[in-house]
């Protein structure tokens, strides 16, 4: 028969495993919001930078066409 002492004793056990858990848990948590996090600023920029090169091109175009009309 568990005395109080060994149920004491796995109570702390279990705690600790949890507490390990849960931290081990929280730190995977914050290396893939980092990662998510840095996949998005990259998505952010190719997304500015393909909007530069259009607005360049559209520009370039209408100078092209203006030239051409004039």
């Amino acid at each position: 028969m568990l005395s109080l002492n060994d149920d004491a004793h796995n109570a702390e056990q279990y705690s600790a495993f949890v507490e390990q858990h849960m931290n081990e848990r929280r730190q995977r948590v914050e290396q893939l919001d980092s990662f998510v996090r840095h996949r998005l600023r990259l998505y952010r920029e190719a997304q500015e930078h393909v909007q530069r090169q259009t607005t360049n091109k559209t520009i370039e175009t209408w100078r092209t066409t203006t030239k051409t009309n004039l």
